[in-house]
C-alpha cells in the first residue's frame, strides 16, 4: 500500500513524465497553459502572423511564401511566466525551424533547427543596440525527412534549457528574468510539420542540484558553424530573402570562442551522462529565490543560417 501510494506521489509529482526521455530537469509542470494537438486549424490564440498555415496529413503544417521575403511565423500573443513547452516537428522540405520567444521588447531565446545543425540561444534583444546573440550550444546532427523529432524548452527564473531528442544544453542569462512572451514556430522554406504542443507553467525542480550534478562537464566548445556559402559572380547570382531576419543582412562567420562574465552555459548528450563529470558550482539566483551552479559560457555571433526572424 505504502509502495503504491508513494508510485501515484512521485507520478504527480513529476506531472505525468512517463518515459525516461521525459524526466525532470530544470522545470516541474504545473498548470497548463495551452495544449493542441494541432490536427485541425491553427487553434486561438495563436495567429499566423507571416507564411503560409495550413492542416496536412492531420497536422500543422508551415511554409515560406516568397513574396513574403521572410521565414513563416505564428506565434501565441501573452506574457508567460516560468514555463514548459513541448511539441514535435518533422522537415518535409524545410530549411530551418525554431522555437521562438520574446522579451517585453524584442526576442530573447529560441530552439533553432536545421537538418545539420541544432542551435540553442538567447537572442539579440535590441538589434541595433549592444546587445547581441549568445550561442548556448551548438550540434551537429542528422535529421531527417519525415522523421518526428521531440522539442522541449525550460525557462524557470534566469535560465534557459533546451532540448531537441536527446541533444540538450543550458544557459543563464539576466535577460531571462524579463517576461517571456509571445511563444511562436518560425520556419525558413517548404515546409515543416508541427504536433502535439503544450505549454505549462513550472516551478524550479527541487532536485535540480542532483540533476545538475549527473550531467557531463560542458564542452570546451560548441560544434563550428557552417562556412558561409562562395561569393557569387554577378551572372550567378539570385537574390536571396534572409530566412530568420525579414530579409536583411546576416551575419557572417563566427569569430573565436570568448569567455563573457555572467554568462553561463552546459551543453551535453545525455546518453554519455555517465562517462563524463559534474558541472563545477557558482552561485546563480533564480526567480523562485533558488541557486543554480552553471559553468562558464561561451559567446560567438551567430552564423547565416542562424539569423534571427525580424517577426
Amino acid at each position: 500500500m505504502k509502495h503504491t501510494i508513494l508510485t501515484v506521489s512521485l507520478i504527480t509529482m513529476l506531472g505525468g513524465f512517463a518515459n525516461a526521455d521525459d524526466k525532470a530537469l530544470l522545470g516541474i509542470p504545473g498548470k497548463v497553459i495551452f495544449e493542441s494537438k494541432l490536427e485541425a486549424e491553427l487553434p486561438k490564440p495563436w495567429q499566423a502572423a507571416k507564411g503560409k498555415w495550413e492542416i496536412v496529413g492531420g497536422v500543422l503544417r508551415g511554409s515560406e511564401k516568397p513574396e513574403d521575403k521572410h521565414g513563416a511565423v505564428t506565434r501565441m500573443p501573452g506574457k508567460l511566466g516560468d514555463f514548459i513547452a513541448e511539441y514535435e516537428f518533422k522537415f518535409e522540405g524545410g530549411k530551418t525551424t525554431s522555437l521562438s520567444i520574446n522579451g517585453p521588447k524584442d526576442h530573447q531565446a529560441r530552439i533553432m533547427i536545421s537538418p545539420t545543425f541544432v542551435t540553442i540561444q538567447k537572442d539579440d534583444s535590441d538589434h541595433e543596440g549592444p546587445d547581441k546573440p549568445v550561442v548556448f550550444a551548438r550540434f551537429a546532427t542528422e535529421l531527417k525527412p519525415s522523421e518526428w523529432h521531440k522539442v522541449r524548452m525550460e525557462m524557470v527564473g534566469d535560465v534557459m534549457v533546451g532540448k531537441v531528442d536527446d541533444l540538450v544544453a543550458w544557459g543563464s542569462h539576466d535577460h531571462f528574468k524579463n517576461d517571456h512572451m509571445s511563444p511562436g514556430f518560425t520556419v525558413a522554406g517548404q515546409s515543416v510539420d508541427f504536433r502535439n504542443l503544450k505549454i505549462t507553467e513550472a516551478t524550479l525542480n527541487p532536485d535540480w542540484d542532483k540533476v545538475k550534478g549527473s550531467l557531463p562537464k560542458p564542452v570546451e566548445k560548441v560544434a563550428p558553424a557552417a562556412a558561409p556559402a562562395a561569393k557569387k559572380t554577378a551572372a550567378q547570382y539570385q537574390p536571396e530573402s534572409d530566412s530568420m531576419n525579414g530579409g536583411g543582412a546576416s551575419q557572417k562567420g563566427a569569430p573565436p570562442f570568448v569567455s563573457q562574465a555572467g554568462l553561463r552555459l552546459s551543453v551535453e548528450r545525455l546518453p554519455q551522462a555517465s562517462s563524463l563529470g559534474s558541472l563545477p558550482a557558482r552561485s546563480v539566483s533564480s526567480r523562485a529565490g533558488r541557486n543554480f551552479s552553471p559553468p562558464a559560457v561561451r559567446r560567438e555571433t551567430p552564423s547565416e543560417h542562424e539569423s534571427q526572424e525580424g517577426c
